[in-house]
C-alpha cells in the first residue's frame, strides 16, 4: 500500500530493535486492512531516550510500542501513565496526544494473563506456569530460614539444648581446644549431611542454577 501524506505512523523504540519482528506483524495488517500508516523501528540509544520520547509529538509519531532495554526508564519520562503501569514498574506503550503530552501504558502483563486464562484452567496455569516462576524465589526463601534455623534452633539442640552453643562453636572446640577428634567429626558429619540434604532437595525441585544472588 502507498502511503498518502496523511498517513498515521506508529513504530517500535528499542536498543537494539533490528531483531524485533513487529513492524513485519504490523506492516502486514495494515496492508491488509488498507489503513493509511506504517509501523516503524526506531532504534535508540539508552542514553537518548528522553529526547526520543519527547521528540515523538513534533514529528507527528501517533505513539510508539518499548521493548528492552527501554520499558522501565520511559515510566518516569511520560505525562501520565495508567495505575497498572505504575504498579508494575514499566511501560510498553506511550501514546501522543493531541495537545502535546504523552501517555503511557502497559499491555504485557494483561496479555499475559489473558493468555494463561484463554489457554488454561487456572489449576493448570498455576501448575504450568505460576509455580515454576515463583519456585526460585520460594525455594530460596525456604534455603535462607534452613540456614538461620539451623544456627539458632537446630545446632544448639543437637548439643544439649536451646541454651547451648551452636554446633559450629563445638565443632571448633572439639577439633581445637579439648582435640576430641571423634566428637568434632560426628558434629561435622551431621552438620554436612543436613546441609546437603537441603541443598539436593532445593536442587530437585527448583534447581541450583535459578538461584541468583544480586
Amino acid at each position: 500500500m502507498t502511503l498518502t501524506g496523511a498517513a498515521t505512523i506508529a513504530g517500535v523504540m528499542g536498543w537494539p530493535v533490528a531483531h524485533s519482528l513487529s513492524p513485519r506483524l504490523h506492516g502486514f495488517w495494515l496492508a491488509q486492512q488498507g489503513i493509511d500508516g506504517a509501523y516503524v523501528p526506531f532504534a535508540v540509544p539508552p542514553n537518548r531516550l528522553e529526547q526520543a520520547i519527547r521528540a515523538l509529538p513534533a514529528l507527528g509519531v501517533a505513539g510508539v510500542n518499548l521493548t528492552i532495554p527501554h520499558k522501565e526508564a520511559a515510566l518516569a519520562l511520560v505525562d501520565e501513565a495508567e495505575e497498572a503501569a505504575r504498579r508494575i514498574g514499566a511501560i510498553n506503550c506511550i501514546s501522543a496526544r493531541p495537545d502535546g503530552t504523552l501517555a503511557g501504558c502497559n499491555t504485557d502483563g494483561y496479555g499475559f494473563m489473558e493468555s494463561l486464562r484463554a489457554g488454561a484452567p487456572g489449576w493448570k496455569a498455576f501448575l504450568k506456569v505460576y509455580m515454576p516462576q515463583c519456585m526460585p524465589g520460594v525455594g530460596a526463601g525456604t534455603l535462607l530460614v534452613f540456614i538461620l534455623s539451623l544456627g539458632y534452633y537446630i545446632t544448639p539442640a543437637l548439643v544439649g539444648g536451646p541454651d547451648d552453643q551452636m554446633v559450629s562453636y563445638w565443632i571448633v572446640q572439639n577439633m581445637g581446644r579439648n582435640a576430641n577428634w571423634g566428637l568434632g567429626a560426628a558434629l561435622s558429619l551431621i552438620l554436612l549431611g543436613i546441609t546437603m540434604v537441603m541443598f539436593f532437595i532445593y536442587n530437585r525441585f527448583v534447581g541450583i542454577d535459578n538461584l541468583k544472588v544480586n
